[in-house]
């Protein structure tokens, strides 16, 4: 018994750490393989066994021998496609417990009481996020390059900076443009270039100039970029100031995640339902996404090398994005006003957050930030967009919180669940 639960602990450990739209799909796809399969060898079967009745009628004795040898080969192809069918259903079952246009479990809804400083935090993050940056601080990747080459020059290889020069000529980019029944070119619509360009207002006009740069993430650098220069003071005493004046402190590591789940989250029901835009980046996790391709570390690296970051840096990250893919998950399922591919990719995105949470809190022996939500969580009324957006804002503090208790000395447990070098996202992801 004692092996037999580990067992299934152990498989749930690595189902919640690793399900994804990806492999629901996959297993979705090999039932209605097996479905057809199944189908197919029961009509051969039942044929077979027709033709053998008839030659035994007959008395064909060579029919018969025939007939019953083909009958028994589709018996056993028609056991082996069942057998695959029901392991495969199995399978699609535990991705998708309660996604799809099923809810969680959820009851009468959450109490979420927020005091006057919860409150206050909250204002504070959503007045910092970069989606807001104003085009008239705009300093541009060439003014951030005279101090930062090595950073530039590893930005110019990422996707984050061809998107300029190619996203407007994908047949499917102008296809979702053509649904939305936005005109113009792409560059300069206001919708798209949220996510995917840097603005700078040009002759009194915000102009597409890059693709993905420096200030989408990092925040407009008008009124910081001279504090951020000034080498006469400390680095951390000039981030201070910056972080003050709009800059995006690359400490905070919540700060600096919840801004990537800003794009590769999509928020937008009509641009999914009606535009055929995905919901949101497949298998999209904070520590392979940005530890591959898009590492730019050379700050801590003496601007020398592009530095790996340091494991208890990573562990907190792991965690902070296992909380932000709940978030944001949450968020998602608020704004849609009726089922359809944005809803369902939104309660299945949340479903898997929310393994990935239980998973992540068992391998780490508990952690209360996270014991917290999956409390939370259970009481949640997913009929109640009101009730979904407070629990939202819960996470972010919760996040928040976690990322000032913790520095991730004490969660070596979560290691073997932290994605390999091998895995980080090394490669662009192929565009139509």
């Amino acid at each position: 018994m004692k092996k037999y639960l580990v067992f299934v602990v152990c498989c749930f450990l690595v189902t919640a750490l690793y399900a994804d739209n990806a492999e629901l799909a996959k297993w979705q796809g090999l039932v209605k393989k097996y479905e057809g399969l199944a189908k197919k060898f029961s009509k051969n079967f039942s044929a077979a066994k027709g033709r053998y009745a008839k030659a035994k009628k007959s008395g064909d004795a060579n029919g018969m021998k025939k007939w019953k040898s083909v009958a028994k080969k589709y018996q056993k192809n028609l056991g082996v496609a069942k057998s695959r069918l029901k392991a495969a259903q199995a399978k699609v079952a535990g991705l998708s417990q309660g996604g799809g246009t099923t809810p969680p479990p959820a009851g009468g809804g959450a109490e979420i009481n927020l005091t006057a400083e919860d409150k206050a935090m909250l204002k504070l993050i959503d007045s910092q996020k970069p989606l807001k940056t104003d085009p008239k601080k705009v300093m541009t990747a060439n003014k951030c390059g005279n101090c930062h080459k090595k950073a530039v020059g590893v930005w110019k290889k990422t996707p984050h900076f061809n998107t300029f020069k190619e996203l407007h000529k994908r047949p499917r980019a102008k296809s979702i443009a053509k649904k939305m029944g936005l005109k113009g070119s792409i560059k300069r619509n206001d919708f798209c270039a949220r996510c995917h360009y840097t603005r700078q207002e040009v002759r009194g006009k915000p102009k597409a100039i890059s693709g993905v740069s420096c200030e989408s993430c990092h925040g407009a650098a008008r009124d910081w970029i001279n504090i951020h220069n000034d080498r006469t003071k400390d680095r951390m005493g000039r981030l201070k100031v910056a972080t003050g004046k709009g800059m995006y402190n690359t400490e905070d590591i919540y700060q600096i995640a919840q801004n990537c789940y800003q794009c590769h989250s999509v928020g937008n029901e009509k641009l999914v339902n009606v535009g055929g835009h995905k919901a949101g980046s497949a298998n999209f996790e904070v520590v392979a996404w940005s530890q591959g391709l898009i590492r730019h570390n050379f700050v801590r690296g003496n601007n020398t090398t592009n530095a790996k970051s340091a494991q208890k840096r990573l562990r907190v990250m792991f965690v902070v994005g296992a909380m932000l893919d709940l978030e944001y998950a949450l968020r998602g399922v608020s704004k849609a006003t009726q089922k359809g591919a944005y809803y369902d990719a939104k309660m299945k995105r949340t479903n898997i957050a929310y393994k990935r949470l239980v998973a992540v809190n068992n391998k780490s022996g508990g952690v209360p930030e996270i014991e917290t939500l999956l409390t939370l969580f259970k009481k949640l009324n997913f009929k109640n967009k009101s009730n979904l957006n407070q629990a939202a804002n819960f996470i972010t503090l919760q996040a928040r919180k976690f990322t000032k208790s913790h520095d991730g000395g004490k969660l070596a447990s979560l290691d073997a669940v932290l994605p390999a070098e091998s895995k980080y996202k090394w490669k662009a992801t192929p565009r139509k």
